[in-house]
Formats: C-alpha cells, structure tokens, sequence
C-alpha cells in the first residue's frame, strides 16, 4: 500500500496537472459575444465560441444541454454553470 507521503504527491502531482490543462483549455477555448437573435418567443442567445482557428456559433439551449450531460456523467465534478440567458 502507498505511503501517506505517496499519497499526497500523488494528488499534489493530479492537482498540478489539473491546473495546467485548465490554463491551456483557458488559452485555447472561449465563449463571447452574447447575441440576441429575434424579438418575442422565437428569440434566442447565441454565443461565439472560439477554438484554435475555428469558429462556431451555439445557442444557449446548447450550453444548457453540456451542462446537464456533464452534470449525470460526472458525478461529483464541479462542472461551471452554464453562461447567462439574458446580457
């Protein structure tokens, strides 16, 4: 069985690795430009999303849905709240 000193690299090196995906995800990936598309109850929020070189557009509803799919997968996971509807 490992150590309790093996224990906490362990999790110290898991935690450093978890950081440094997180700063490249960061860099690489971004959701801006909150759109409103349409008036009344056909409207919607689109977002930009960004990755590398390619561009694509995604509704909230989109968003809403990841959200909900990492949430039942993940269990346990701190998964960030979905963007705002409205801006």
């Amino acid at each position: 069985l490992p150590t309790s000193e093996g224990r906490k690299r362990a999790r110290s090196s898991k935690f450093r690795r978890f950081l440094h995906l997180r700063r490249s995800m960061s860099d690489i990936l971004s959701v801006s430009n909150p759109e409103k598309i349409g008036d009344g109850i056909g409207a919607y929020t689109r977002y930009t999303v960004k990755n590398g070189e390619t561009v694509v557009q995604r509704r909230f509803k989109d968003f809403q849905w990841l959200y909900e799919v990492l949430v039942q997968n993940y269990k346990g996971a701190i998964v960030p709240p979905a963007p705002g509807k409205t801006q």
